[in-house]
């Protein structure tokens, strides 16, 4: 999926001649955000900008982001259900990426796609978000380059975007997570350092394990050994554990597999140790891929730890 809408140019960018045009598609592919075109404040955060929201195209709106936590304008794509009853408030989840805009699609398929063919915001009443990050997304925030804060974009712009514009639920029962490899891990480690703020989070087929930053771009994010221990999944569940222990929900959902099925299974074992509960299953091989079949049951489940969560609020 490109950046933005595919289409002729606006009349705006027709009178304002063809350089002008182009200008503002360098800038921004939709011409009706012209290159002076800075959006918005954000009513939460004064340095935060916003554009948007794009007509939908093919179910899916498109909101732009400027940030201190990331570098240039961003893309946030949002499904909402179809028909949106008045006063209802609706459990968001976000689907994480597992690369940089430019290659997800590419090589992994596309959460956005799976969430459509499922027709996932009106069968479960979901609102779908899927934000995008400059870097290797690995959810974590640099110790040093200000640019590179993905966790902290996360929390503070795209979080705050879906509850201020969007008919979204505030509460840990509405936020929920989902992810595979990079991602999955992403989802794990927002919900352990987070846990008062996210519900629930279902992941599939990810490095659990991975001892050191040293590969696949995690140095770019973590950057030094040290920052990448705030992250690790032990460490964040030895740390969480009573408190996981006591919630009325299995707030993590653990599936596998294709590369990663001894991780997985190890990080059963781990949460069966501690007396986590949780939903575990990787006894069905499957593409590492957001198309290969995993995504449908891990959103059963977090539909469930969604409700139970909900049902449990005093």
């Amino acid at each position: 999926m490109k950046n933005g809408a595919s289409g002729s140019p606006s009349t705006a960018c027709l009178q304002a001649g063809l350089y002008l045009c182009i200008a503002a598609f360098v800038v921004a592919p939709n011409c009706a955000w012209a290159a002076e075109d800075q959006g918005t404040t954000a009513p939460w955060d004064s340095l935060i900008r916003i554009r948007g929201p794009l007509p939908s195209s093919e179910g899916v709106t498109e909101y732009r982001t400027l940030s201190e936590y990331q570098p240039g304008w961003q893309p946030v794509r949002i499904i909402l259900p179809s028909h949106i009853e008045k006063g209802r408030r609706y459990p968001v989840l976000y689907l994480l990426p597992v690369e940089p805009d430019a290659t997800e699609a590419k090589r992994w398929g596309s959460a956005l796609f799976e969430a459509r063919k499922m027709n996932l915001a009106n069968h479960f009443g979901f609102i779908c978000v899927a934000p995008v990050f400059a870097q290797m997304p690995w959810y974590a925030d640099h110790p040093t380059d200000p640019l590179i804060r993905q966790e902290s974009y996360f929390l503070k712009v795209i979080v705050p975007l879906a509850e201020h514009f969007l008919p979204a639920q505030t509460d840990p029962a509405g936020r929920l997570l989902l992810g595979f490899s990079k991602s999955g891990n992403g989802a794990f480690s927002l919900l352990l350092r987070y846990p008062e703020r996210f519900g629930c989070a279902a992941a599939w087929d990810m490095p659990l394990f991975q001892s050191k930053p040293d590969r696949w771009g995690m140095d770019i994010v973590y950057a030094t050994q040290e920052n990448f221990e705030n992250y690790r999944f032990v460490p964040l569940v030895l740390k969480r554990q009573e408190e996981l222990r006591k919630t009325p929900a299995r707030r993590l959902t653990l599936l596998g597999y294709d590369v990663y099925k001894d991780q997985v299974q190890q990080g059963d074992e781990e949460l069966r140790k501690l007396g986590v509960p949780h939903f575990f299953a990787n006894d069905t091989w499957r593409k590492h891929s957001w198309s290969s079949g995993w995504f449908p049951e891990a959103v059963k489940d977090l539909a469930t730890c969604s409700s139970e969560l909900g049902a449990s609020k005093p």
